[in-house]
């Protein structure tokens, strides 16, 4: 007996939508040939809702950044790596989390760097 993890996957999409809102992400593609090199941008939407303060992460005296804490929906994968745009403002990813009991991502849980 097996369990359908789509009512939960739809839960979690329908919650982080409630308190969360949509976010362009976007993600840099290299292709290399022998005689050139071709970058390009896609581009996907995903439901991300915030979770907590944002944390400073400090090297010695400097501050290399602030990290975000988010959970995310999204029908693409998320990859390390990704930039989001969240009111204005670009934030790379730089941990992703798939909560995945089986095949179906229910949902992800992000770290965030702006």
């Amino acid at each position: 007996m097996s369990f359908d993890y789509a009512s939960l996957n739809n839960t979690a999409e329908t919650v982080i939508k409630h308190f969360g809102q949509s976010v362009t992400f976007s993600r840099l593609t290299e292709t290399y040939n022998i005689t050139s090199r071709s970058v390009s941008t896609s581009t996907y939407t995903a439901q991300v809702a915030m979770q907590d303060e944002a944390k400073e992460e400090q090297d010695n005296s400097a501050i290399v950044g602030v990290l975000h804490n988010a959970l995310a929906h999204s029908d693409t994968q998320i990859l390390v790596g990704d930039t989001a745009t969240i009111n204005s403002q670009s934030f790379r990813v730089v941990s992703v989390k798939e909560v995945k009991p089986a095949t179906t991502v229910v949902y992800y849980e992000l770290q965030l760097r702006s």
